[in-house]
């Protein structure tokens, strides 16, 4: 076969909650796609796990399953994942010293609270920020604002080492290996002759030093996570070997693109320049927004990330904000499983069928919805009375969704100023109601990929460029076709406004 007939991307994409194994042409289209749930286990409350040994056999199905009509044509593989989850094993033996823990585990929410409430790391971060101050030092005005988060991995490793049986033997005698998704999956494709992860979930470890390009000495000394245990760092469009072909899946080529989810989404949205935001509505919704070359010192519920950090181009960061109370496509899901909507498919239909919310209003901590955290307290619908149906419920429900968001890209407009427009992506964002209804809220005009396939179509991207399908972004973006569905706002209803302050009251209650 010609090298020139091989012209298609396989592209893996593990997200929050589903595995996606798809393969894209050279201009960005998807030509065929499938994809499997994750399987979850939750041990104990605030678990959130998942099995190697089965996410490993679905992962090999959907990729059996997508090559089979394309083997020939497959040029290199991408790979884009979830962040922060990682797993650990023993180099002796080679076995597994615990499942997958994930970025949604919650078992390390004492240890954090504990650690960021402690008088001395109070004390140590009011030093560093009047350090910093007084030197006009970015680098420690930045570690001033560190908090200790369970989406990071040092408290889990912590964990680990401390209470997995065999963890801290297998550490005394240098044998322990730790390893996030995306490395993993690149070590079991490569047949164990690779372990490499890339700057962008490098980054979203918590033990990672986003200015000098490295472990963080400090952090791995503090959590006791030495760097022999810790992958390799590359560029996203590296070289991460060759797909091992003892796996026999009809096909052997390289694997030149490995991304974060949200990062990979933020290339296939094209969100390439200072400024430019995008929001995300998948399980929950975070917003990112480009700061180019800028580290974003952390404040609140912000987090500075790496963008991306590519051959063709210089490094860019990001901030981040998230909260794991903004779980927005959970809440959706549960609609369906409290029976207020018979199915997803009729959201829309439900949504609309009524003019407003009747005065009820949906407040709480929907974390609780996951059930992923010990907390007791709940959510609960406010102003029901005898003429409330089941419509106004789910209208608001999908308005808290709503109304959260808006908070957040308030938040961050705060800092950064109104961009022009913003791009959306995730499950939830493909509700027309829900993105119109917060493009008049928000007055700022909001896109959304037609594919609805962001992460996929970046890790394409990523891998593309690897490979040398183009030779910059900028020829990149000339090459493939981004077609977005525009929402532009309209005069907001004072009922649209009216509803958002009664809900913002609400929060407090």
């Amino acid at each position: 076969m010609a090298i020139e007939e091989k012209d298609t991307v396989l592209v893996v994409d593990v997200g929050t909650t589903n595995i996606k194994v798809g393969v894209v042409d050279k201009r960005g289209e998807i030509l065929r796609l499938e994809t499997k749930p994750l399987r979850f286990i939750s041990p104990h409350q605030g678990y959130h796990e998942i099995s190697p040994e089965v996410l490993w056999a679905d992962l090999l199905t959907l990729i059996r399953s997508v090559s089979a009509s394309y083997r020939r044509r497959i040029l290199t593989v991408g790979i884009s994942t979830q962040r922060g989850t990682f797993i650990s094993w023993n180099l002796d033996t080679g076995r597994y010293l615990h499942n997958f823990i994930t970025w949604m585990d919650m078992r390390t929410s004492d240890l954090c609270q504990y650690y960021n409430g402690s008088i001395f790391v109070k004390i140590a971060r009011s030093f560093l920020w009047i350090f910093g101050t007084l030197t006009n030092s970015k680098f420690i005005k930045c570690a001033s604002g560190f908090e200790l988060r369970e989406a990071s991995v040092q408290a889990r490793c912590k964990w680990v080492i401390d209470n997995v049986p065999g963890a801290k033997d297998a550490l005394k005698k240098n044998k322990l290996q730790l390893a996030t998704l995306d490395a993993w999956i690149v070590y079991k494709l490569t047949g164990g002759e690779y372990l490499s992860t890339d700057f962008t979930n490098a980054g979203a470890t918590g033990v990672f030093d986003l200015w000098e390009l490295k472990w963080c000495p400090i952090q791995t000394y503090a959590f006791n996570v030495p760097y022999y245990t810790l992958p390799d760092v590359r560029v996203a469009d590296d070289f991460y070997g060759n797909v091992s072909e003892y796996l026999n899946l009809g096909f052997s080529c390289p694997i030149t693109g490995l991304i974060g989810d949200q990062q990979s989404s933020v290339i296939g949205n094209q969100i390439l320049n200072y400024g430019e935001m995008k929001l995300s509505m998948g399980t929950i919704s975070s917003v990112i927004i480009n700061t180019g070359s800028f580290v974003h010192p952390t404040a609140g519920i912000v987090y500075p990330q790496i963008a991306y950090n590519l051959y063709s181009r210089d490094i860019a960061y990001m901030a981040e904000c998230c909260s794991h109370d903004v779980n927005t496509g959970k809440c959706i899901n549960w609609l369906v499983e409290a029976g207020f909507i018979p199915d997803l498919k009729k959201f829309e239909d439900v949504v609309t069928s009524v003019k407003d919310n009747d005065g009820v209003v949906f407040t709480g901590k929907i974390t609780e919805i996951l059930d992923v955290s010990g907390c007791s307290g709940g959510g609960c619908f406010i102003g029901i009375t005898s003429k409330t149906t089941k419509a106004h419920l789910v209208r608001a429900v999908a308005e808290h969704q709503i109304f959260q968001c808006k908070a957040m890209i308030d938040y961050v407009i705060e800092v950064y100023g109104k961009p022009k427009c913003i791009i959306v992506d995730g499950g939830v964002s493909k509700s027309n109601f829900i993105i119109s209804t917060l493009a008049d809220l928000c007055q700022l005009e909001i896109r959304r990929l037609n594919s609805g396939e962001g992460s996929l179509i970046g890790a394409f991207c990523v891998a593309g460029l690897g490979m040398g399908l183009w030779k910059d972004i900028d020829e990149l973006k000339n090459s493939i076709s981004t077609d977005y569905t525009i929402y532009r706002p309209k005069i907001p209803l004072n009922y649209l406004n009216s509803s958002y302050k009664k809900w913002k009251s609400a929060q407090n209650i």
